[in-house]
């Protein structure tokens, strides 16, 4: 003879796990909105860091093409101090998208030149030298040889060089065919200008130098450390020319 089975259905217990699966479908929902949005907004963000960190004929889409390749640093760096809290005192050098930028070349010199410049100061051509050693590789102005862009002079002009060193390493700047006359260092005068044709330009320095272009050719100016320079498939990295025409 079989046993009556009772069966109970407590409306409670179907009440709490409806209200469980609506609480779970909206959590979920919620998560995804989130998730999207932060893609969204992270994707603005980068765009107007590149349009701010970049040169104009670089190209915005570009720009952002690169800056995206390092979301996570950018994530990191913190998009809301370097866009919106710039007035306060952020310190900016330790911002890991502008030292991410540095390293990919994007950086240039401000130059603020003296209202009676002295007369060793003057010359017929100015050129920005900035030396790195990052992300990038070794390069001059963002460009490793032979992307590099030759200084050029006619004979008997006089040039100014100014060396600055943007990354991580000593960088002793070698001239072939004339010498250098060293004029100031981190934007002071030195007291005594001297000459050589290697000077070494450590990380965070800034030398300004002097040539006298009297010898006409095309002279190698590189870094002297050589494995900034060559390797066994040739000339690399931070390597340029003096050319000199008569």
């Amino acid at each position: 003879m079989s046993q009556p089975v009772l069966q109970f259905e407590s409306g409670a217990a179907s009440a709490s796990r409806d209200n469980l699966a609506r609480r779970t479908a909206h959590g979920f929902v919620w998560l995804m909105a989130q998730t999207v949005g932060s893609k969204i907004v992270g994707m603005g963000g980068q765009v107007i860091l590149a349009w701010l960190l970049t040169p104009d004929d670089f190209g915005l889409w570009g720009s952002a093409s690169i800056v995206m390749g390092f979301s996570g640093l950018i994530q990191q760096a913190g998009l809301r101090e370097t866009l919106i809290h710039r007035q306060r005192t952020y310190h900016l050098w330790a911002n890991t998208a502008f030292w991410m930028s540095v390293g990919l070349g994007l950086l240039g010199a401000f130059l603020i030149e003296p209202k009676d410049p002295l007369p060793i100061e003057k010359a017929d051509g100015d050129f920005v030298f900035v030396l790195n050693d990052g992300a990038h590789g070794y390069t001059f102005n963002g460009k490793s040889f032979p992307a590099t862009d030759p200084l050029v002079a006619k004979l008997g002009q006089k040039i100014r060089i100014r060396f600055m060193n943007e990354g991580m390493m000593i960088h002793p700047m070698h001239l072939h065919g004339m010498h250098m006359t060293v004029i100031a260092k981190d934007g002071w005068p030195v007291p005594a200008p001297w000459k050589c044709d290697t000077l070494n330009v450590a990380p965070g320095e800034r030398w300004d130098v002097i040539v006298n272009c009297n010898n006409p050719g095309t002279w190698a100016f590189h870094c002297h450390i050589l494995p900034h320079a060559e390797s066994a498939m040739g000339m690399f990295g931070m390597v340029t020319a003096l050319v000199v025409q008569k």
